[in-house]
């Protein structure tokens, strides 16, 4: 049931957008006819970012050692800062994996996302962050390896009818979602 909800909830995030109909009475413009020039270019944003991508992500987790092992191992992370346990009550490590780092935090008396919303099994139940994603090169391979090192899946390997990708989800030792990525040439 919760992969078949994940499954569901994906696609409707991914699905296209259905095409706008002409206002009722108004029949739609002929191909001939002349069209309204494009809207105007957006606004370059407040802070201009250059060539943006993204480069870390902070995951709230039980044990910043255990983690951090378990990100090593499973996806090549090497360690940049940490453990370290200011008196603030929580526990910090920071891995990178060329320009991408995680920040694992672990704070006293912090509990699982199932544990604080009234829908467990619905992983968007809460706003802000539920999954992130990891690229990889051929997903059936990784598939494998997660498998024989008994990461917990959510969701097996799936084609995408949208995009040209195929992908899969699994948990971290504290049952944070990985959504693990391939993309495939376009048709």
């Amino acid at each position: 049931m919760k992969k078949l909800l994940l499954l569901t909830l994906l696609a409707a995030a991914l699905a296209p957008l259905p095409a706008q109909a002409p206002p009722a009475g108004k029949a739609p413009a002929p191909a001939n006819q002349v069209q309204p020039p494009p809207a105007a270019p957006a606004p370059p944003p407040l802070i201009p970012l250059g060539e943006s991508r993204p480069y870390s992500v902070a995951i709230s987790v039980s044990s910043v050692d255990r983690s951090a092992g378990w990100y090593m191992e499973i996806f090549g992370f090497k360690p940049v800062l940490g453990p370290l346990s200011p008196a603030s009550g929580a526990a910090v490590a920071v891995l990178e994996r060329g320009d991408f780092s995680i920040e694992l935090v672990s704070l006293i008396g912090s509990r699982q996302r199932a544990a604080a919303t009234p829908e467990p099994n619905n992983p968007v139940s809460l706003r802000g962050v539920f999954k992130f994603g990891v690229l990889v090169d051929d997903l059936d391979q990784a598939f494998k390896a997660l498998k024989l090192r008994n990461v917990p899946v959510v969701l097996e390997p799936v084609d995408d009818a949208t995009l040209p990708i195929r992908y899969c989800v699994i948990q971290d030792p504290d049952g944070n979602l990985i959504q693990v990525f391939q993309r495939q040439s376009k048709p």
